[in-house]
Formats: structure tokens, C-alpha cells, sequence
């Protein structure tokens, strides 16, 4: 077994432990992004829409946001939403000129036009 590690943190660090029980410290922590995720909101800065879509599934049984496409889920967005409504990122989306967004039974389905 490893010795437990410690760490002690300044205003605005955040550290991670590793699977092996090494700690990593991480100085610059976006206190609004923290801040944001305990009133529901979802704070987005340049993420791929791969990875937007998927912590809007963490949140939300139905809409599922599906997206399709490989360069579609490359793409990045910026945007400050309230969790429970993937609806309101699916609005955003429908911005996109070149994309399409449907709305199909329980799924938002994100394509390229």
C-alpha cells in the first residue's frame, strides 16, 4: 500500500490524485466554472461538442443530445447554460449555419448540413 498523500492548496488550487495515489496540483482554477456547476449551470470555455453534449446527458434522461460525426463533435462552443435544459443548447446549435438539429422521440440529434 502507498503512504496517503497530502497536499495543502492556496485560494484558487485544485489538485488531482492519480490512480497511484500521486498528487497533481493545478493552480488555475476558474472559480466561476465552480461556482456555476453548484447553481446548475454548465459553463462552457472553446469544449468540443462531443463533450458538451455528454454532460448534458449526465444531467438529462430525455432529451438525449446525439451527435453525429466526427467533425461535427470536434467543433467548439462557448456558452453558460442551465443543466436540465438541453433544449436551450439545442437553440443555441440551431445558430450554427452549418449544422442541423433535429428534435426526434426522446433525442436531439446534431448533424452536419
Amino acid at each position: 500500500a502507498l503512504p496517503p498523500a497530502s497536499a495543502r492548496l492556496g485560494a484558487g488550487e485544485e489538485v488531482r490524485v492519480n490512480l497511484d495515489g500521486r498528487i497533481e496540483r493545478h493552480a488555475a482554477v476558474d472559480i466561476g466554472t465552480v461556482a456555476s456547476w453548484r447553481r446548475n449551470r454548465l459553463d462552457f470555455k472553446a469544449e468540443r461538442l462531443i463533450d458538451v453534449a455528454a454532460e448534458f446527458n449526465r444531467y438529462n434522461e430525455s432529451p438525449r443530445i446525439e451527435v453525429r460525426g466526427d467533425e461535427v463533435g470536434a467543433r467548439r462552443y462557448s456558452g453558460v447554460f442551465d443543466a436540465h435544459d438541453p433544449r436551450a443548447l439545442a437553440d443555441f446549435l440551431r445558430e450554427d449555419p452549418g449544422l442541423v438539429v433535429e428534435e426526434r422521440d426522446a433525442t436531439i440529434v446534431v448533424r452536419k448540413r
